[in-house]
């Protein structure tokens, strides 16, 4: 969602508000409410606040009728409408906008109207803009141009034409659109009329290729966070979480995005709450999402342009105080029909990422259940064919070759040595008993106890291994052999201690031996990386350390 622009707005509101109800206030604290409920429009920081003050302004409103001021009944409505739109209440700030409008037409006086009603066509064609009504809303922004007078309000309306060749994918039109008032933005003071000119610039320039893109974002954002604009700083952590997705930084990239959703709930809107989870999403890998995103915007975007007719193009907006209040009435039966739309596409949603997640979980499981299936096929063969070859000959060497004892007994040795490695092999790649798994467990690692080694193992109890799943037991099993071949391979330990331990509700193993160790580069050729792939699959984490001369040391973490 692009920031829409309102600061020249604000000004030319308070201006007006306080000089017409000047000589009607008749104490201070009438002054005080009025002057808190405009910041509470105009900057929103506490959403409940927000709305209190559409009650007290729509009272004003309704009192300033009875008093036949209809100029000040109008001013009111038309804070009301742009506190609704930034709220994302859209149906209901389009109507305020409209009524506000009426107003003014049954005003004779063209000077006194000429600047709300710059102001109010402005609007709409935000409004326009946003069910994706691009011709309509080029024809109000192009009507607000015309009646504006000043800078202030000619750069807002640029930004707002911009957008729409945003929205249109034609960037590069809209950096030129807004690139020519660089220089005269400069100079403006620090408001948020200047941070969404220099936000949208950079956002659009990266989108092209712009060398100063990122600049003039960050020059948005500075501007945004010291005057604490909320739905400002949202556009630009979308904005920056867009901008790092685009160039492969995805871990930036979902950190601003995780800002602008904490940015949402402060808001406590369902719409930039929406839009919150749904810039998350597409930062996924994931094509079901994406294409979940893709569908649900376009049935929205067809949606709004079937039911959503505004009133300025089902009513002329000189029309009748009655027809008006007939349309109202007409758009909230609507809104409620549209209440129940979001209600069903939120749980359609929900839905769709339970059974992703689901699908997802249920399919690592499948792969680690397979993969163990085929140790169990290779482990037979092992045992079968070669294993028992071995031991044939190893008989034949020792009761039919005729060579001296001497050499009788090398052999000897060297074919035990070579039998003792196939059943090693064999072992590692047995099938395990995850019934009885800590028993699995401690034979494995007792088989190491050989070759001037021992290992000793505690407390291996501790972990509950009846409520732990079975494709971790055998991760777990399997990252407990990488690390004992991995010590008979390199580190020459006589001592070997295994503990396992709870801490914090999270299981744990902590390996250490007393061997020679190995730099941290050379570690990455040691099979390690297979202990860390092996566990980082099951939601676990491998830490270890190490270094020549002083041992090694390993830690592994895991949920059950």
């Amino acid at each position: 969602m692009k920031k829409l622009t309102y600061s020249f707005l604000y000004f030319f509101i308070l201006i007006n508000i306080l000089s017409l109800m000047f000589n009607k206030i008749l104490c201070q604290n009438e002054v005080d409410s009025l002057s808190f409920y405009y910041k509470s429009i105009t900057e929103i920081k506490d959403v409940s606040t927000t709305i209190k003050a559409f009650d007290f302004f729509e009272k004003k409103a309704e009192n300033s009728l009875k008093a036949n001021d209809t100029l000040e009944a109008a001013y009111y409505l038309e804070l009301i409408s742009m506190g609704q739109f930034k709220m994302g209440f859209y149906h209901k700030s389009e109507a305020t906008t409209i009524r506000s409008l009426t107003l003014l037409n049954s005003i004779p006086d063209y000077l006194k109207v000429i600047n709300p009603k710059k102001r109010l066509t402005n609007q709409l064609g935000v409004l326009y803009r946003k069910i994706n009504d691009y011709k309509n809303a080029q024809r109000f922004y192009k009507q607000s141009l015309e009646l504006s007078n000043n800078f202030i309000d000619k750069i807002t309306i640029i930004i707002n034409i911009a957008n729409i060749y945003a929205d249109q994918n034609q960037y590069k039109d809209a950096v030129e659109k807004l690139k020519p008032y660089y220089s005269e933005v400069t100079k403006l003071k620090v408001s948020n009329i200047k941070a969404n000119y220099f936000d949208n610039l950079g956002y659009y320039q990266s989108k092209i290729g712009g060398e100063d893109a990122l600049k003039n974002m960050k020059l948005g954002y500075e501007i945004r966070l010291k005057i604490q604009d909320l739905i400002g700083l949202f556009s630009s952590y979308r904005h920056f979480s867009y901008y790092y997705f685009n160039i492969g930084n995805f871990q930036k990239a979902k950190e601003y995005a995780n800002k602008a959703k904490a940015i949402s709930n402060s808001l406590n809107s369902p719409t930039y709450m929406l839009e919150a989870i749904e810039l998350l999403l597409r930062l996924e890998s994931n094509s079901d999402f994406k294409k979940y995103i893709h569908i649900n915007d376009s049935l929205n975007k067809a949606r709004q342009i079937e039911e959503n007719k505004y009133a300025a193009i089902k009513y002329n907006i000189d029309e009748s105080e009655k027809n008006l209040k007939d349309a109202q009435l007409q758009k909230e039966r609507q809104q409620k029909l549209k209440l129940l739309y979001l209600f069903l596409g939120l749980l359609i949603f929900i839905l769709s990422v339970s059974v992703v997640l689901i699908l997802r979980s249920k399919h690592k499981k499948e792969k680690i259940k397979q993969a163990y299936l085929k140790e169990v096929e290779f482990s037979k063969k092992i045992h079968d064919e070669l294993a028992n070859d071995m031991s044939d000959l190893m008989n034949y060497v020792e009761n039919d070759i005729r060579v001296s004892d001497e050499k009788k007994i090398l052999l000897l040795d060297n074919i035990e040595d070579l039998y003792v490695r196939t059943r090693d092999i064999s072992t590692q790649t047995a099938s395990i008993d995850l019934i009885n798994f800590s028993n699995s467990l401690s034979n494995v690692l007792s088989q190491h106890n050989r070759n001037g080694t021992k290992v000793v193992t505690n407390d291996i109890d501790t972990i509950n291994w009846t409520k732990v799943q079975d494709h971790k037991k055998m991760v777990i099993y399997r990252c407990l052999q990488e690390l004992m071949v991995n010590m008979k391979k390199h580190s020459n330990a006589k001592l070997v201690s295994i503990v396992f331990k709870v801490t914090n509700n999270k299981n744990e193993i902590r390996y250490v031996d007393d061997g020679i160790g190995f730099t941290v580069e050379k570690a990455k050729l040691n099979g390690l990386q297979n202990v860390e792939s092996r566990i980082e699959s099951i939601g676990g984490s491998f830490n270890f350390t190490t270094s020549k001369g002083k041992g090694f040391k390993a830690t592994l973490k895991f949920n059950s």
